[in-house]
């Protein structure tokens, strides 16, 4: 049979599936690209067990796509088609910038890149937020609605701008991504650092801050657990950890460090709010608020400033 788009229901491993059109959540410009994909991976009758991602970015500044395809196979001359053949496709869509092809695990549900067999045009992505620039590597994390997410970032600058001499404190962005929060906050704050353990987080954040003139950030491209040195007393502390929440290391750091300011954004509230069960004791709520970035769903996003008693 040939490919096709599908929803799967949650819980069932992608047994139970609905075979879809256009997703009206995603900008109409990955529909459109989607569907090139989708008819080009079937022209090659590339079956459904040698692809496992089809990863598509689109940029609200630059007006174009990034794609980055995730296959199981590990020989790049077992791969179902020829690299010309995907030059002579992507060449008759001028909104397509770029083409990343990735080897992925199989096992592994995440869209895990162990090695890269090749790219064809140009596959940084640059996106705009809040008038600052941010490049960023297909495999790694943005967030894809950036006007949403500037207003957390902007919730965010108006915490810290209530907090008293703050351009003498440091801020420690951990799971910082690119740089994008940290950067956004270096002009309030004496020192920024991020912490990130994914692939070329440093470079990318190091050049973001470059593109944006930014000279007091620092970085640190290693598992959170692994950089809980950076945690200290007199300091601004920004965490936005994966869905798990922080783990048992980052939280006895955390209480025997208790750093003068929390900001913590989550996208899971179940476990935020069993992180702060177990910081309460030394930390009040001074402001909170949710943010709706995965529209239509039951997911939402949410901050809370903590001060410390």
């Amino acid at each position: 049979g040939k490919l096709a788009f599908a929803l799967y229901a949650r819980g069932t491993s992608g047994v139970i599936k609905t075979v879809q059109g256009d997703n009206l959540l995603v900008h109409k410009s990955i529909n459109r690209a989607g569907r090139a994909f989708l008819h080009f991976l079937n022209q090659k009758s590339v079956p459904l067990e040698e692809i496992k991602y089809l990863m598509l970015r689109y940029s609200y500044h630059t007006k174009t796509i990034v794609a980055q395809l995730l296959v199981p196979e590990t020989n790049r001359k077992k791969l179902p088609w020829k690299k010309t053949d995907l030059e002579s496709f992507i060449n008759q869509y001028p909104d397509i910038q770029g083409v990343l092809v990735s080897h992925s695990p199989l096992g592994v549900r995440s869209a895990e890149t162990t090695k890269d067999f090749y790219h064809i045009g140009d596959i940084e992505i640059v996106e705009k937020v809040l008038g600052k620039k941010y490049h960023y590597h297909p495999s790694q994390f943005f967030q894809i609605y950036p006007d949403a997410f500037a207003q957390i970032l902007e919730d965010i600058s108006d915490q810290i701008s209530l907090i008293p001499e703050r351009n003498k404190l440091e801020l420690v962005d951990m799971f910082a991504g690119v740089g994008i929060i940290g950067l956004h906050l270096a002009d309030q704050v004496a020192q920024v650092h991020g912490v990130e353990q994914s692939s070329l987080s440093k470079e990318y954040a190091l050049k973001n801050a470059k593109v944006n003139n930014i000279d007091n950030f620092t970085f640190t491209e290693t598992d959170v657990d692994g950089a809980l040195k950076y945690i200290k007393p007199d300091q601004i502390l920004v965490i936005d950890p994966p869905r798990s929440g922080l783990t048992k290391q980052s939280h006895a750091k955390i209480l025997e460090a208790l750093p003068q300011h929390i900001i913590y954004i989550s996208c899971n509230t179940e476990t935020q709010a069993a992180d702060y069960v177990k910081l309460r004791d030394h930390y009040d709520i001074t402001w909170s608020r949710v943010y709706n970035l995965f529209p239509k769903t039951s997911h939402v996003e949410h901050m809370i400033a903590l001060k410390r008693k």
